[in-house]
């Protein structure tokens, strides 16, 4: 339980690389997160059979409700690729899936580039009113390259562009500007899923 991201993977003065993260439960956090610092780059991360609830142990609602995020902008960023998220559980989420290389607003010469994203196994259930997903990649000499395969949604509304998107047994139907959706053969199942109590200290 914390007041910011559950987890953040960065890549600021050296690479991260090699990472695996699983089997946790996150309570009112940032998110299950990659960034915003990755200017040395992040690559060959799993993360796996992780829960998140929206609200901590008090009932706070964290205040950037987010589920599975990568987060940069041309401020501080190069590539993050090969990066796998494989039975996510989800509850009260305001931002079940986050890519977005445009976080803050930074601006700046480096290029955020996310490749080899393939999100697989995902359920979100209770999501609040308004809850949205965000795909948007750089330009499209940088798309967002991302796979969606079995993606349970309770709330599907999304922002998208530049992004190639393969989806496969998704809810999420991303449109907009430099967006193409390519429909894969489906293997496997959604999770489903069982949000532990916050443990008693």
């Amino acid at each position: 339980m914390d007041g910011d991201d559950g987890i953040a993977i960065k890549g600021g003065n050296r690479a991260s690389s090699n990472i695996t993260v699983s089997g946790n439960h996150f309570y009112g956090t940032h998110g299950i997160s990659i960034g915003s610092e990755t200017s040395s780059g992040v690559t060959n991360v799993l993360f796996r059979d992780n829960t998140l609830t929206g609200t901590d142990a008090l009932g706070n609602t964290s205040g950037s409700s987010a589920g599975i995020r990568i987060k940069s902008s041309p401020t501080n960023n190069n590539k993050v690729s090969d990066i796998g998220y494989l039975n996510t559980c989800l509850d009260a989420v305001r931002a079940p899936l986050v890519f977005d290389t445009h976080y803050s607003g930074g601006s700046g010469s480096n290029t955020p580039w996310f490749t080899g994203i393939v999100v697989d196994g995902v359920t979100a259930l209770h999501s609040p009113s308004g809850a949205k997903s965000t795909l948007v990649g750089l330009d499209d000499a940088h798309p967002l390259e991302v796979a969606l395969e079995n993606v349970n949604l309770d709330v599907a509304t999304s922002t998208a562009a530049h992004a190639k998107i393969t989806s496969a047994g998704s809810d999420l139907a991303p449109s907009g500007a430099g967006v193409t959706v390519t429909q894969g053969a489906r293997e496997g199942t959604a999770p489903s899923c069982v949000f532990p109590v916050f443990p008693a200290l």
